[in-house]
């Protein structure tokens, strides 16, 4: 991605290290910024200080992304402030370490409903209005490192995060109505990604082992 000027992004599980970063390097780059989480907290002001600094615009909205509604109204409050959205990172994801002995089908589910189907709800409701207005866009899927190299206790989290990596556009290229590229974009790969910038170090997994990705921490620590 290059210059953003005069493009809307709109980042689910916006507040987390991977969202912050994400939203930062747009902004840089020109977009304007509309970020949701799963509630308001101290976060919230320093990024919007940090984007409007930058002299982008920013908005904030609590989201629930396992809700396919409240997607959608979320996303037509973003586009009747800032306008239409061009690029989504559906980056909302949530981690219960249980290994597959002890998980329960409510456990399962809230995985699926998070990390899968609210991966979905975000792009379809960007997706369909791109189309509709005949305009071009970008859906960018954030896939986990986990994928490849969790342990046991990730199961729920595996099944979510790779199976919406592995069927849906995650390049950045622009979207066509009829065609998708399947590129997985993953923390392993950010060195030559979008949030390249902020990523520094080594990680372990939760066994203690070495993992082989190019992170420890996202914003370079901060």
């Amino acid at each position: 991605m290059g210059n953003l000027t005069g493009q809307v992004a709109i980042i689910s599980g916006g507040l987390g290290d991977i969202g912050r970063a994400c939203a930062r390097e747009l902004a840089r780059r020109g977009a304007d910024i509309a970020v949701g989480d799963r509630s308001e907290d101290d976060r919230v002001e320093p990024l919007r200080q940090e984007i409007e600094q930058l002299g982008r615009r920013f908005r904030f909205d609590p989201a629930d992304t396992a809700d396919a509604e409240a997607v959608g109204q979320w996303v037509a409050k973003v586009e009747e402030e800032l306008g239409p959205i061009t690029l989504a990172i559906p980056n909302a994801a949530i981690v219960e370490m249980v290994d597959l002995s002890n998980m329960t089908p409510a456990v399962w589910q809230r995985h699926l409903d998070v990390n899968l189907s609210g991966a979905f709800y975000l792009a379809h409701a960007v997706v369909e209005r791109l189309v509709m207005r005949k305009k071009p866009g970008r859906i960018v899927f954030v896939d986990s490192w986990a994928g490849p190299y969790g342990a046991s206790v990730h199961s729920g989290l595996l099944r979510g995060q790779g199976r919406a990596a592995d069927g849906v556009p995650s390049d950045g290229a622009p979207l066509r109505p009829s065609w998708h590229s399947g590129q997985r974009s993953s923390p392993r790969h950010c060195q030559r990604g979008l949030v390249a910038p902020s990523i520094r170090g080594g990680s372990k997994d939760s066994q203690g082992d070495k993992v082989q990705n190019p992170y420890r921490r996202v914003d370079g620590g901060r």
